[in-house]
């Protein structure tokens, strides 16, 4: 999902020229999928849309596609710092984040600082993740304990509220993480 933001810096206010930039050093054969941000239709002009459609290697997605499925059948993900690359961190996917971000700590995150290091990281890509479930289930459980508040920006109030969380988690545990099997073990693993 795209949506300007504030902290974007210079080098990524203007999207499309970011379309161009990342589109510019995708391996071979790969697509960059783009959806715009639910929060910004309808407010950029249709010419906006049609240029970003004439970007080689550049798909523009329907705003109303599922997230989700979108992320579940990508290689990886890039942001800008957004939501989709946490959540698809949780979908195990390698997130290249071009912006610092309160997740890019998380393995399987890779900082990218401009077009020469996107360069240097997608003449080596491969798509298989360093995410392991226990490093996903470590992340969730040390965001649950620092408080959602600490890493999310203002959070509505009931957000924390015990059926809220208990809907997340049951959520996560039938959708994510298929075997009980590993969600113990990966539970038993974690200090």
């Amino acid at each position: 999902e795209w949506m300007i933001y504030s902290f974007a810096g210079k080098n990524l206010s203007y999207p499309l020229d970011t379309f161009r930039f990342i589109s510019s050093t995708l391996p071979i054969g790969v697509k960059l999928y783009v959806k715009e941000h639910t929060a910004y239709f309808p407010q950029r002009p249709l010419s906006f849309y049609k240029e970003l459609k004439n970007i080689p290697n550049v798909v523009l997605i329907d705003r109303r596609e599922n997230t989700f499925s979108l992320i579940d059948k990508s290689e990886g993900v890039i942001s800008i710092g957004g939501t989709v690359g946490w959540e698809s961190f949780v979908f195990g996917k390698t997130v290249i984040a071009l912006n610092e971000t309160w997740y890019s700590g998380l393995p399987g995150v890779v900082r990218i600082n401009g077009i020469d290091e996107l360069l240097q990281y997608m003449e080596k890509y491969t798509p298989n993740s360093e995410v392991s479930q226990s490093d996903i289930i470590k992340a969730i459980y040390c965001l649950y304990e620092l408080g959602i508040s600490d890493a999310v920006l203002s959070p509505k109030p009931n957000l924390l509220s015990e059926y809220n969380i208990d809907r997340f988690a049951e959520y996560f545990m039938s959708s994510i993480i298929a075997s009980p099997k590993n969600i113990n073990s990966s539970m038993n693993s974690i200090s």
